[in-house]
């Protein structure tokens, strides 16, 4: 299609952009490069004497990419930086989906507050690959809820969070609450740039890092993604990480004063927890799931596109509901693999698509299995601990019977949020 002789490193390459890509190598001989365009981000604007090509490097064993930039210097009059530039931008942008406007929010107190940095890194991406966007940065809990409840539908091509996993659950259940909830969904693809505590979506999605996940975005890679609905205290909400309880709860939610610390807030609290040792007096009440799952494209809606998804379980005692009592320790209920970065797939049986729930839990245990539970979530091990009972549901109920007196509650999150 083009090709010229341009320096490179200090040396002459030959330069061809054909159909699938860039090959260079040197003039007097060596080995052949060649950048595809899938790994290909976007040029930005050349001088005149430079273009650059701003690259991606494939995914490594951890899934994370990192950015590289190939500069070409010109070697002679006739070539025009200028004019490769804008050829491979018209390439790139036949390629690649067409994308209109997104919308990002931001949550500046993210984490460690890093939010800021996450995004400007992000943000660099976006303009390199000339993606158009607009940022609300979020000003107080809720504030991403209550905004995108006012969102015009068919007004974005996708909504991205720059945040932990609680900001997407705020934006969940706006749109959930909305009345045109279905027409939304089916026209606003969900996505998250990871920048909070515990980033489990984005692990589970093997985007990591804004590298990763801003790549995905901009070459518009989807896949569908269960959710789950929760009725507690007549309310119903929405979600698509875990629902967590007993020590694991005590554990994420009561470390929320600790967001500063980052990832280290929860091993802080959970040497707390392993002292005390607490265990939690309820009812877990669930219906297993086939034995064999197909990851697959569910969708629930309802014949009246204004009423919320039905419930197929619950509230159906005909069902064949199994039913255990006792004390615990432990308790998560999984729709990802990873409910945070970690090395391990904390419910490794987990897909994000498969339409069950990986119900993960431990009666009262001293603080030895305790430790064992508690660093297995990290390694991916918990379910070979002999405690723990991990079973693949459709459906389950949890009834907390708190020791009020000797104040041994323990809340109930869900997707890291109260």
């Amino acid at each position: 299609m083009l090709e010229d002789v341009w320096y490179f490193g200090g040396h002459r390459h030959n330069v061809h952009l054909t159909a699938t890509g860039i090959k260079y190598w040197k003039v007097r001989g060596g080995r052949r490069n060649f950048v595809p365009f899938k790994e290909i981000l976007g040029v930005p604007v050349p001088t005149q004497t430079y273009f650059h090509i701003l690259c991606v490097t494939p995914k490594n064993q951890t899934g994370q990419r990192k950015t590289y930039t190939l500069s070409f210097e010109t070697y002679q009059k006739p070539t025009s930086p200028s004019h490769w530039a804008t050829l491979l931008r018209k390439l790139l942008a036949k390629l690649r989906p067409p994308l209109k406007k997104l919308l990002f929010y931001v949550n500046p107190y993210s984490g460690q507050k890093a939010a800021l940095e996450v995004w400007e890194a992000a943000k660099d991406l976006l303009h390199v690959a000339e993606v158009a966007y607009e940022v609300v940065f979020t000003e107080r809990a809720g504030h991403a809820q209550a905004h995108v409840q006012g969102v015009r539908a068919g007004e974005y091509g996708g909504c991205v969070c720059v945040s932990g996993d609680g900001l997407l659950f705020e934006v969940v259940n706006g749109i959930m609450a909305r009345p045109d909830y279905c027409e939304v969904l089916a026209g606003l693809p969900l996505g998250i740039v990871p920048a909070g505590s515990g980033n489990g979506l984005a692990a589970s999605l093997l985007a990591p890092d804004v590298v990763t996940a801003t790549y995905a975005i901009i070459c518009g890679e989807w896949h569908p993604l269960d959710a789950y609905s929760v009725i507690q205290n007549d309310q119903r909400r929405f979600g698509f990480l875990s629902i967590s309880w007993a020590t694991m709860s005590v554990i994420d939610l009561e470390s929320d004063s600790y967001r500063w610390l980052g990832p280290l807030r929860f091993d802080l609290k959970g040497v707390s927890e392993l002292l005390t040792c607490n265990a939690y007096k309820g009812i877990i009440s669930y219906i297993p799931a086939p034995e064999e799952t197909t990851p697959t494209l569910h969708q629930l809606l309802p014949e009246d596109p204004k009423a919320l998804p039905p419930l197929r379980y619950i509230g159906r005692p005909d069902l064949p509901w199994k039913v255990v009592k006792g004390e615990w320790s432990f308790f998560c209920a999984a729709l990802t693999p990873r409910v945070s970065v970690s090395p391990g797939a904390f419910a490794e049986k987990a897909h994000i698509s498969d339409g069950t729930i990986d119900l993960i839990f431990a009666p009262s245990v001293g603080r030895l299995d305790l430790a064992a539970i508690l660093t297995s979530i990290e390694d991916g091990t918990i379910a070979k601990c002999p405690k723990v009972n991990y079973v693949k549901v459709v459906a389950f109920k949890l009834e907390p019977c708190p020791d009020i007196k000797n104040k041994n509650v323990a809340p109930i999150s869900l997707d890291g949020e109260h």
